[in-house]
Order: C-alpha cells, then sequence, then structure tokens
C-alpha cells in the first residue's frame, strides 16, 4: 500500500497519443483529428506548471508566481509540510463542458465541496484535486480555506493568467480528467477555452499551442496517420506523441516490480497458511482420545462443533491481539524509514486489517472443520484406547 502511493511512475493515462498544433488551427484541428480512421475519442488535453522553485534546471534565477498560495492554513492535518517539500502546482486543461459537469455536481455533490461567489476579474476558476496519491483516502489534502485563493504571477505579461480556486474534488479512478493529473503533486483542473482566451491577452496569440488527447487502441498505426495529415493539411507548430509506446517500456518494469513484490506477499502469507492449518490439523488428531471421552458422556458431535466454534474464536482473537499492533508499528517502521521520500500522512489501512482479520478466523475453522471430519466417525473405545504418550 506504502509502495503504492510513493510510486509517481505508476500512470493511468486514458489516452494513447497527444497533439498540439498552433491555437488559431485549434478548432479544424479537433475535427480533423475525429475523422482518422481508429480514433476513438478527442478532447482537450494541456498541463501548465506553476513552478515556485528559485532557480530553473540550469541553476539561473527565473521568475516565479506569486507565493501567496503557499499558505499552510490551506492545508489539512497531516500535510502540513507539503509546501515545503512539493515547489509546483499543475494546471491541467480540460474540455470547457466537461468542467461545468464536474463544477454542477461538486454543489452539494457528495465528496466535493464548492463556495458560492463571484469569480474575479481576469481569473480563471479551477477546481484543485484533493488528493494526492490517486487513492481513495479519508485524509483531504485541503481544507475549504483554499476556496478562493489565487495562482498568479506578479509581472502577467507572457506568462499563464491567473487561476482561481472554485473548488475541491475528491479522488475517482473513473474520471479520466483526474487521470490525467500527474500522481504525488498538486492539481488543479481549469476549462481550456476561457484558460487560453485569458492567455491570449498577455501571450502573443501566435506562440500560444493547443493539445488534444487522442484515444486510439491502435496507437502505432493511428500516430502516423495524424502525423501525416499534420504534415499534408499545412498545419503550423505542429506535434504529435505516441504515448502509450514511450510508456511501455516503464509500465513493463513496473509489473515486473508488482510481481515480484506481490508474489513474495503472496508466498509468506500460503506458507503460513499452510504451517496454521498442519498445526491444527495435527492438534485434533491429538486429540481423539479427549473428543472420544467427551463422546462417552454424552456429548454429540453439535456440541463438539460449538466448543470447537468457541476455541476457534480464541485462537483468532488472542493471534490478532498480537499480530495487529506488530504489523502497526512494522508499517509506522517502513513509513518513517522513507523519510523524504513519503509526502502522505500515514494512515493505517482499516479495510485491509478487517479483510485480513476474517481471513484469519476462515483459515482457523475450516482447518479446524476439516481435521474434525476426519475423526468424527471414530469408535468411542478405540479412542479411549489411544495411546497419547
Amino acid at each position: 500500500d506504502l509502495f503504492r502511493k510513493v510510486n509517481s511512475y505508476e500512470i493511468d493515462l486514458p489516452f494513447e497519443i497527444y497533439t498540439t498544433a498552433s491555437y488559431a488551427d485549434k478548432d479544424r484541428l479537433k475535427e480533423d483529428l475525429k475523422t482518422v480512421t481508429g480514433v476513438n475519442d478527442v478532447y482537450a488535453s494541456e498541463m501548465v506548471v506553476f513552478d515556485f522553485a528559485a532557480k530553473d534546471e540550469d541553476g539561473n534565477p527565473k521568475e516565479k508566481p506569486n507565493s501567496s498560495f503557499l499558505n499552510p492554513e490551506y492545508l489539512s492535518k497531516g500535510y502540513e509540510e507539503l509546501f515545503n517539500k512539493v515547489h509546483a502546482v499543475n494546471v491541467v486543461l480540460m474540455d470547457d463542458a466537461a468542467f461545468d459537469e464536474l463544477r454542477g455536481k461538486m454543489y452539494g455533490g457528495e465528496g466535493a465541496s464548492m463556495a458560492e461567489g463571484t469569480l474575479s476579474d481576469n481569473a480563471v476558476p479551477g477546481i484543485i484535486l484533493n488528493n494526492y496519491a490517486h487513492k481513495a483516502t479519508r485524509k483531504k489534502v485541503f481544507n475549504d480555506n483554499i476556496v478562493g485563493a489565487k495562482l498568479y504571477y506578479d509581472n502577467p505579461k507572457n506568462n499563464p493568467p491567473a487561476v482561481e480556486i472554485v473548488g475541491l474534488a475528491d479522488w475517482d479512478k473513473n474520471n479520466k480528467y483526474f487521470n490525467m493529473c500527474p500522481k504525488n503533486s498538486i492539481s488543479v483542473l481549469v476549462p481550456a477555452d476561457v484558460y487560453y482566451e485569458l492567455a491570449s491577452e498577455n501571450i502573443d496569440p501566435a506562440e500560444l499551442t493547443y493539445t488534444y488527447a487522442v484515444e486510439a487502441p491502435n496507437h502505432e498505426e493511428v500516430t502516423e496517420r495524424i502525423r501525416e495529415m499534420l504534415e499534408n493539411d499545412g498545419y503550423q507548430s505542429y506535434s504529435c506523441y505516441d504515448v502509450a509506446r514511450n510508456l511501455q517500456v516503464m509500465m513493463t518494469v513496473l509489473t515486473l516490480l508488482k510481481t515480484v513484490m506481490y508474489g513474495f506477499t503472496i508466498l509468506l502469507s500460503l506458507i503460513a497458511a499452510t504451517n496454521i492449518a498442519n498445526t491444527i490439523s495435527t492438534g485434533v488428531l491429538m486429540r481423539r482420545k479427549e473428543f472420544a471421552m467427551f463422546r462417552s458422556v454424552g456429548m454429540t458431535n453439535g456440541s463438539v462443533k460449538k466448543m470447537l466454534f468457541l476455541e476457534t474464536f480464541f485462537y483468532g482473537f488472542f493471534a490478532l491481539i498480537i499480530a495487529v499492533p506488530v504489523s502497526v508499528v512494522i508499517s509506522l517502521i517502513m513509513y518513517y524509514s522513507l523519510g523524504s521520500m513519503v509526502t502522505v500522512p500515514f494512515e493505517v489501512n482499516v479495510p485491509t486489517y478487517l479483510f485480513v482479520s476474517l481471513g484469519v478466523f476462515a483459515l482457523i475453522g475450516l482447518s479446524m472443520l476439516m481435521s474434525t471430519s476426519t475423526i468424527k466417525n471414530d469408535s468411542i473405545i478405540e479412542g479411549l484406547r489411544e495411546d497419547m504418550s
């Protein structure tokens, strides 16, 4: 569970290709992409980064956004140090209609919050994803104080337009736009057309480009068709990138890693389960004389089963009293050993513990029943003669 949270390389993009052209060609590009054979869907997909780091990758000073957004009062308990570790906010552009639909669901909708009010002039409305590890969790990253906060540059010239937070959205793995947000990052979703309309006021429209995500299962062939179309139809500042192909190697490595990790866990679990079943089976067989004695004084098979049911409960109960705290302590040690790599707060996975606890009782109970079924027809006299030594 911890591995899945800190693993930023696990990417689940809903599309296979992205295509870019000049902003002036955005409408024509969308219509042309829809006509390409093998394309299932086309929608806006672009990401703009507000980077608060003091220097660029080459170590040179650079212009930074206004730091008022990095207010610790916006963070929920457990995430108080987030702004000290994360120095960038991703603004993910989405179709305006999809944004309006998401915003509409949030008014009074479960798992989201929205503040009523008037959006500031010259600001793009943004919905911040209230999740960090792309995993359903009870712990939220932000509180409602962040509604109304702005991402902006003091000097708007040649910089992205201001983005104002109008709501918070919980993680939904079925929302394709949420999957476009990079994992283990702060992401804000905004309507693409509104964004570009304001961006063109401070940036030369000739320098703006517009990007579409393309869903195409047969991505290699479709990529070639799109590139041919872009070359032959007079597009400017265009590019076409086969995302799925470039992710294949990374996803193969991740699959191998997860196979080893989960395989090792399953192997240990099977060894433990076999040990428990064997121990209980041996113990029951060694108690043949005891069961024969109980039957000799009138105890029925049903009564024996009730007694064993109670024993099963106590076996499981006392095992879990020890095992669960030890497990939590080990998880804490693993969590703190990762140090700065982990930004999400520690959280006990309650559903998993409940599932495993039920599994413990089921394993002990089935082992006990299977063992007693082999001796239920034993002769009382033969059982009492059993040499227990």
